[in-house]
């Protein structure tokens, strides 16, 4: 594993603990108190989501879903899908259920904490709407809820970004 992958898997646990108001060493304790859960699934979620693109040459992801166990203290790959499942259903709602306001507000406060790098990364476009920030993200999972455009609900946060200004600037040509 690079260092800047380690950096982030890092900085992602460290906000996660954050979130959820526990320690560093309570999120990668074994156990299934509810604020642990929380913190690992979205952590799992938002690593792989920030991860998804990450590939070397040959095509094989740079991060594994074993690799975000592990950093995670030792859980395997099925386990850290079915995190990234279970907490995708608890933030955005899975279509029976609405999302959960704590799941929504801990994955809300890691990804402010996380996304100065995204906001970096972002060029200066002014057919941007929605910003690269937790608040632009927010707004526009709304802004696709109201369209009814909710297929999206398991796109990592970029992804939903880019497909909202898509679709705003339709709206303004």
């Amino acid at each position: 594993m690079t260092e800047d992958i380690q950096k982030l898997i890092t900085s992602v646990i460290e906000a996660s603990a954050r979130a959820c108001n526990i320690t560093v060493e309570e999120v990668l304790m074994e156990g299934r108190p509810r604020a642990r859960v929380r913190a690992r699934f979205i952590g799992w979620m938002i690593i792989s989501d920030m991860t998804r693109d990450m590939k070397y040459p040959s095509g094989i992801n740079m991060v594994t879903l074993e690799m975000i166990g592990k950093a995670y203290g030792g859980f395997n790959h099925a386990t850290v899908i079915y995190g990234k499942d279970v907490a995708r259903s608890k933030v955005w709602g899975d279509g029976v259920n609405p999302p959960l306001a704590l799941w929504a507000k801990a994955y809300e406060d890691m990804l402010a904490e996380l996304s100065p790098t995204i906001v970096e990364s972002a060029p200066e476009n002014p057919r941007l709407f929605f910003p690269y920030t937790p608040t632009g993200h927010a707004n526009a999972r709304r802004f696709l809820r109201d369209i009814r455009k909710n297929n999206l609900r398991h796109e990592g946060m970029e992804d939903i970004i880019t497909f909202a200004n898509q679709q705003i600037n339709q709206y303004r040509s």
